[in-house]
């Protein structure tokens, strides 16, 4: 997946995200580890152009146990996006239902990633999905981000 294409996937799942959510509900956003947290302030830009108004981002730390979770104030009654790069397993994604929980409850929680690489072992599914790509066990999809001082793409590898 190139730049652009990265680009044009991240503005399609926010117009979903907006759809599914509407003007009148306050939408925050929780970016799992470095690269949800980047997807999620991109998406959170794409979601603020859209409804004319600021949208949150937060990142939640789980892998790398840095998070902004204390300066989350609560997330009851508020639409929540949980956004991940990539759902494998879904293992992460269980683990973060679990810490983001301590914050509150929301109205709504759904889940946006960029890609969907299948091989499920927990029962998680992403309402939002950029891209699906069937692949191996073999393999290993890496999305890299501006953020973090890589040029915008997603590289399928075989694991070693």
């Amino acid at each position: 997946m190139s730049a652009k294409r990265m680009e044009r996937t991240l503005k399609r799942i926010a117009y979903q995200v907006f759809e599914h959510t509407g003007y009148d509900s306050e939408i925050i956003l929780l970016g799992i580890d470095e690269r949800g947290f980047g997807l999620a302030r991109r998406l959170s830009e794409y979601l603020a152009e859209i409804i004319k108004s600021p949208v949150k981002s937060y990142k939640l730390g789980i892998n790398d146990k840095q998070d902004d979770s204390e300066n989350i104030s609560t997330l009851d009654g508020k639409n929540v996006v949980l956004v991940d790069d990539v759902i494998f397993t879904g293992r992460t994604i269980y683990q973060a239902f679990h810490k983001l929980f301590d914050n509150g409850e929301p109205s709504r929680l759904m889940l946006a990633v960029l890609i969907d690489r299948g091989h499920r072992t927990y029962p998680v599914e992403a309402q939002y999905v950029g891209l699906r790509i069937p692949s191996k066990l073999n393999e290993h999809v890496t999305v890299k981000l501006a953020e973090l001082e890589q040029p915008d793409q997603v590289v399928l590898e075989l694991s070693n």
